[in-house]
């Protein structure tokens, strides 16, 4: 049988071709690929100590660093870098710490969670891992969090860079 030859078949093959690369375009923009200077964000989140008995979708079991401290915090953050509107490194008698200023929607939810969670521990993660733990023992009603980790100069200085970045974004 012999195949009648469309005058528009290149067309269709242009057409498809030109589909094809735009999806692919998209796609990597969305994915934030590095080459069009994309790329993996600091993420900050603030987990809040929960019950051990509560069942498992509703606790995440975390070993914080250093201290190796276990506890179960709620799977799902309070805050996030979302909320910050600023970051500075500051010196500490343990060494660089990061404070953490929050916009008024972050400011009233640490609020919140310090007065809740009191005798209870805050877990900061950073990029997704435990980095440090804080036993609440005072309410934080100025929207200001210090946060003392193992972090070398460097390293603080780049998150602070980061989140800085994120901040201005919003």
């Amino acid at each position: 049988m012999n195949r009648v030859k469309s005058s528009l078949e290149p067309f269709h093959r242009c057409w498809w071709a030109g589909l094809a690369a735009l999806l692919l375009v998209v796609l990597l923009l969305v994915s934030g690929c590095a080459i069009f200077g994309g790329g993996e964000s600091t993420r900050v989140w603030f987990h809040e100590q929960v019950d051990a008995m509560l069942p498992e979708k509703h606790r995440r079991e975390v070993t914080v660093p250093v201290s190796n401290l276990r506890l179960f915090v709620n799977p799902h953050p309070t805050l996030t870098e979302q909320d910050l509107v600023s970051a500075e490194v500051v010196e500490t008698n343990g060494g660089p710490a990061i404070l953490l200023r929050f916009d008024r929607h972050g400011l009233h939810t640490l609020d919140q969670m310090t007065t809740r969670n009191r005798g209870r521990y805050i877990v900061v993660f950073l990029d997704g891992a435990p980095l440090a733990a804080w036993l609440v023992d005072r309410r934080l009603s100025l929207g200001q969090f210090l946060l003392e980790a193992k972090l070398s100069s460097y390293q603080a200085r780049e998150i602070v860079k980061d989140l800085n970045r994120q901040a201005k974004k919003k």
